[in-house]
């Protein structure tokens, strides 16, 4: 009842200290746990969440993983030729980043009976394929076998910037296409960032770096509505019911209306067109690997486009646009004419200057296509024979991209959202659980918002003040830019990492090439106010105090090593010749079967019971693929700071620790607990080191973080030993 008081007490006196959560109302963010988002924006697992409007995440967590529709051997067969030597992203997209994005949206390729579900995977990688082919009429296994043969956009025109307060480009950043889906402009990176944990804005190059990442802002794309238009996962799940408006545009369930969302303004609605017709060769052939039917209505020749919500304007500046002169393309691979593309001389490229800055609309000839602000199209044009034609494969790019976040709601609007959080409270105060800490397994709030010592999420004093359980520094505007202000890049370059770390990747450790400077950036970079917290000396001590523990957890080093054994860390991935499989009799975190849950990853994590909330909190299913962290860095790191981040009763958190935000009891001063790098150890593995006098284990934790601050120039601070503390109970 107190927690029940406390939300509607902060509602009622302020609409907007409580936002929504997700949805469009909060650029795309999904729920944490794998809650419905409700039309409103807010979080919940009854029927007004998930029922009619539900915007993500409808169908919760049913059915098995992805891992278990599309195997690493299918994968390879169904994406041929992605690793080609001609293929400028060739290692690029792995099965094991698939696997990790997939399973952090939930519902995804998890939706429905296998037949769905199979469509779903088959669509999206169909669609994706499309996006990023290196194909051609007469290839090797025909032209439907090169998907994701490109990372990024090539040879952009422009930095795809927009003025935007709520999406600000950062300096010297470009927001051209880049992954499955050529992601694109800054009001897109942000968004899209800020539903999967990464500070895109800021490093948009993630996207063509991290595979997981970049898988995830497809799917981010795919799973999120846009209004006017479903999404997409919506569609081919059949959750999508099409209005008299749609179904008088012919707009009727099935793969096409897909196709419709993604780039309808300049391919729907026009009779028959070779780039429809290539997304289907795509998905036909990913249903039949997968032996699944394909549904009807598969192409939009005769779809009417969806609707800008903006409406239709037109520039008036007209121009040419002809990007540099390309040999036939690379590796020696022959480019073709697209026939309906080909218009002789030249390709006209109209700007909407009034609606949108940057919003390219294209005329073809004497035939002028109709734009949407919902959609851009690019095209690279290729120099050949003293005239332009019409790139393809993989000079075409489409460029996606939803219209930036609209204004809040009005007043009526916040209204019903309100009566909907209030009715549901009273109604079945179970129905709506709590969203973060150790009422919902250590979870995260979104957007960086603080989570109150009752479970919720929030950003006012009640949320951020006492007994605040994460992220309690408050950041609303992105997960990477709390009040603490910076980044973990800024304290720590790539060339400072690899100092740090010096012998990781030595041939005698194996974890060798395993632990990246990009791995831990991603990863510290979806974790509100790590490394981000205080002053720079507190920011500076935190991250020596987290890289320094986990060093001991995975320390290669012995007393007489090459630059001593502090140069050392990060040497081990995984616990070596495990004596169990780690797995305790758990209804809430279950043991999967044939799974083992040892210790893996920069903070050995282990035990079932640990692998399930460390999982649900960073979106990853762990207790079905515990091995996600020994073969996904991002992932690995995330575990470590999940643990690092979350309190567990009676234990504080390592972060409030280090950043000084822990005030301790007259208990903990009665056992010798004070603030200091020393409670840090105490809350590790006090039970095995702490209160015993001197200990060689707490040296060398202590080794490592010294080490680590003389680096970075930052002085120690207090009580670094647990020598005399007593563990905590």
């Amino acid at each position: 009842m107190k927690a029940l008081f406390l939300v509607i007490f902060t509602l009622a006196s302020s609409l907007g200290a409580f936002a929504e959560q997700c949805g469009r109302q909060a650029g795309g963010a999904l729920c944490p746990g794998g809650l419905c988002c409700s039309q409103y924006g807010w979080c919940g697992n009854t029927d007004p969440y998930c029922g009619q409007g539900c915007q993500s995440q409808c169908g919760g967590s049913s059915g098995s993983g992805v891992a278990s529709i599309i195997s690493s051997s299918l994968f390879e067969q169904m994406l041929k030729h992605r690793n080609d030597a001609a293929c400028p992203g060739k290692g690029f997209y792995t099965y094991t980043a698939f696997i990790a994005a997939a399973n952090s949206f939930s519902g995804f390729g998890t939706t429905g009976d296998d037949a769905k579900r199979k469509r779903e995977i088959a669509a999206f990688l169909a669609q994706t394929s499309h996006e990023t082919t290196g194909g051609w009429p007469t290839a090797p296994d025909g032209p439907y076998a090169w998907g994701y043969c490109f990372v990024q956009e090539q040879n952009p025109p422009s930095d795809y910037c927009v003025a935007s307060s709520q999406w600000p480009c950062a300096a010297g950043k470009k927001y051209y296409g880049r992954g499955p889906i050529q992601i694109s402009y800054n009001y897109n990176y942000g968004p899209a960032g800020r539903a999967i944990g990464s500070d895109l804005l800021n490093n948009p190059d993630l996207v063509a770096t991290d595979a997981t990442i970049s898988f995830k802002t497809a799917l981010w794309f795919w799973m999120t509505p846009q209004s006017p238009k479903p999404s997409c996962h919506d569609v081919i799940t059949g959750r999508w019911t099409p209005s008299n408006a749609d179904q008088a545009a012919g707009r009727l369930p099935g793969y096409g209306v897909i196709t419709n969302i993604i780039n309808g303004g300049l391919e729907c609605g026009k009779g028959y067109d070779a780039r429809v017709a290539d997304r289907i060769g795509f998905y036909k052939r990913y249903c039949d690997l997968l032996g699944v039917s394909y549904g009807d209505n598969l192409d939009c020749y005769n779809q009417r486009p969806f609707a800008s919500t903006a409406g239709e304007s037109w520039g008036t500046a007209w121009g040419f646009y002809g990007s540099s002169p390309w040999s036939p393309w690379l590796g020696g691979l022959p480019h073709r004419k697209l026939d309906p593309c080909w218009l002789g001389e030249v390709h006209l490229m109209a700007t909407d200057e009034k609606l949108y800055p940057n919003t390219q609309s294209v005329a073809f000839g004497h035939e002028t296509y109709p734009k949407t602000c919902l959609c851009d199209f690019y095209m690279h044009l290729i120099w050949s024979k003293g005239s332009f034609t019409a790139g393809r494969n993989p000079f075409l790019y489409n460029k996606h991209h939803l219209l930036p976040t609209p204004p809040p709601p009005p007043l009526l609007r916040r209204m019903k959202a309100l009566l909907l959080v209030i009715l549901t409270l009273f109604s079945s105060l179970g129905a709506f659980a709590e969203q973060c800490g150790k009422q919902a397994g250590g979870a995260l709030c979104p957007g960086g918002l603080c989570c109150s010592q009752f479970g919720w999420c929030g950003n006012t004093d009640p949320y951020c003040g006492q007994g605040c359980q994460s992220q309690c520094a408050g950041s609303t505007p992105s997960p990477s830019t709390p009040s603490g202000g910076g980044s973990v890049a800024s304290i720590i370059s790539s060339s400072l990492f690899e100092q740090m770390l010096k012998h990781r990747n030595d041939a005698a450790c194996p974890g060798k090439g395993f632990y990246t400077y990009t791995a831990f950036i991603a990863a510290a970079n979806s974790f509100s106010g790590f490394g981000t917290t205080g002053d720079d000396a507190t920011k500076k001590r935190e991250i020596a105090a987290f890289l320094a523990q986990t060093s001991h957890e995975t320390t290669g080093g012995w007393s007489t090593a090459p630059d001593g054994p502090y140069a050392w860390g990060y040497c081990f991935l995984q616990e070596q010749n495990p004596s169990s499989d780690y797995c305790v009799a758990s209804s809430q975190w279950p043991c999967a079967a044939g799974k083992k849950y040892y210790g893996r990853g920069p903070i050995q994590i282990s035990f079932n019971y640990n692998y399930g909330p460390a999982g649900r909190a960073i979106g990853s299913d762990l207790l079905n693929n515990p091995d996600l962290v020994a073969t996904d860095a991002t992932i690995s790191f995330k575990t470590a700071l999940w643990f690092w981040m979350t309190p567990q009763s009676p234990k504080p958190s390592c972060h409030d620790v280090i950043t000084g935000r822990w005030t301790p009891s007259n208990a903990d001063q009665a056992a010798g607990r004070l603030p200091g790098y020393g409670v840090i150890t105490n809350i590790i593995n006090g039970g095995l080191e702490c209160g015993k006098g001197s200990d060689s284990r707490v040296a060398d934790r202590i080794g490592f973080y010294k080490r680590y601050c003389d680096l970075l120039g930052v002085s120690y601070g207090d009580n670094l030993d647990c020598y005399n503390q007593r563990p905590f109970t």
